[in-house]
């Protein structure tokens, strides 16, 4: 059985507003992460971080070279005779034991020079038979880098990409040595040495799979509740609330000066905080998976288990605030609106998710522009404006609240007949 190519329940559907993507390998460990990796980004069908995370070192083998050991044949000592005992017989002899001392010198150099003349010969003989001795050590291994699948299957593809034929369908938890990144996908090679290609974000750090694998989302966001991390996000961005402020006061007019305020607001974000993309691609992936079973609880919890872990990551937020407003949660759907326009101020979803905001609060009529205009601009900022408008026409034919339909209808309305609108 393979994986499904595409799952529109739950905020799958909001996937669909901003990119095209595998079943399982909707949008990598960055593994983020997609990262991944990895703090492991094929780290459910996640990267990894995000994972949300490049390719393995390869260290070349090193070969160490002992030094030779030479084995050389003892040489023969060399033994000269003594002359012959000299008498001594009178006077008239001396000269002729001089000249035989001198005989037997000049014999003896002689001799030593011809035991020289053979040495060369002998020691080529020795250098024939002399060896070397190498002793070649074990080659050197890199250190495999093993990945773990994180969504709940993944589909495992021939190139890649999300159109290329399906090799195989993993399920979670099952590992696979990282070769290296192309793209938003991952070369991986599995168990059996078959190769093939895996959506990044669906892939954390095997380490990381092992550390979050039986810790649930509220175990999670408890374990860190001391480190205030969303408190700290807060306070570096008290300062973007003028650029905010003039942001929605040009929604509100439709003013064309609100490209020049979100793009204040991107320039002058300054935020920094260490994430843990591993998680935040693991609980992300859990909570799309709650939400397309319609478990919309279980997919706040999960959201907002990533957004702990990386609070930076816009998509978390969108995530936590399309099911918050789906089980009527407002305070996760407001901490999106509050967020997303300064960490993504040029994005569709964030200007949805500030709209569906604002169109909950109580019905205030005075605030209906604001959310209108949200609309509007989520339409004129998407990639592809087709697809947000049928989200939006069918956000309205689902929902039960009469007012939210009013709101996208008039939006939908608006946007067609002044397609210039906001200047662009």
């Amino acid at each position: 059985m393979t994986a499904p190519e595409k799952n529109k329940t739950g905020f799958a559907g909001l996937s669909s507003l901003e990119s095209n993507v595998d079943v399982t390998e909707k949008n990598p460990p960055s593994p983020s992460a997609l990262s991944a990796s990895p703090t492991q980004p094929d780290r459910t069908n996640t990267s990894t971080k995000a994972a949300s995370g490049a390719s393995a070192p390869s260290s070349p083998s090193t070969l160490a070279s002992i030094p030779a050991t030479q084995s050389v044949r003892p040489q023969a000592q060399k033994t000269s005779s003594s002359p012959p005992p000299v008498t001594y017989v009178g006077s008239s002899k001396v000269f002729i034991v001089g000249a035989l001392t001198v005989c037997v010198i000049i014999v003896s150099i002689i001799a030593s020079k011809s035991n020289d003349a053979t040495r060369p010969a002998e020691n080529d003989a020795n250098s024939a038979s002399t060896y070397v001795e190498v002793s070649v050590p074990p080659k050197a291994t890199v250190p495999k880098i093993t990945f773990a699948v994180a969504s709940l299957s993944a589909n495992v593809r021939e190139k890649p990409t999300a159109r290329s034929r399906q090799l195989r369908v993993l399920k979670q938890g099952e590992i696979l040595e990282f070769i290296e990144v192309t793209g938003s996908f991952t070369r991986v090679k599995l168990l059996d040495s078959t190769l093939g290609f895996i959506a990044s974000e669906l892939l954390i750090p095997e380490d990381d799979f092992q550390r979050l694998k039986n810790l649930s989302a509220r175990q999670y966001v408890d374990q860190r509740s001391d480190e205030k991390r969303l408190d700290s996000v807060q306070a570096q961005i008290k300062p973007m609330d003028d650029a905010v402020s003039e942001a929605i006061s040009a929604i509100s007019s439709r003013s064309p000066s609100i490209k020049a305020s979100l793009q204040t607001i991107d320039e002058g974000r300054h935020v920094g905080i260490a994430s843990d993309e591993a998680a935040g691609i693991w609980y992300s992936l859990a909570a799309r998976a709650a939400a397309n079973s319609a478990q919309f609880e279980d997919a706040v919890l999960n959201a907002r288990a990533a957004v702990e872990a990386a609070p930076l990551n816009p998509d978390y937020y969108v995530a936590m605030g399309l099911s918050s407003y789906k089980i009527g949660y407002l305070n996760g759907l407001n901490m999106g609106a509050t967020m997303l326009p300064i960490l993504a101020p040029k994005s569709t979803n964030a200007w949805m998710i500030f709209g569906l905001s604002v169109a909950t609060l109580d019905n205030e009529i005075k605030y209906d522009t604001f959310a209108i205009g949200a609309f509007v601009l989520a339409i004129k900022l998407s990639k592809n404006p087709d697809v947000t408008r049928k989200y939006f026409l069918e956000m309205s034919n689902k929902s039960d609240n009469i007012h939210l339909k009013k709101l996208l209808n008039e939006a939908l309305d608006e946007e067609s007949k002044n397609p210039s609108v906001f200047g662009f």
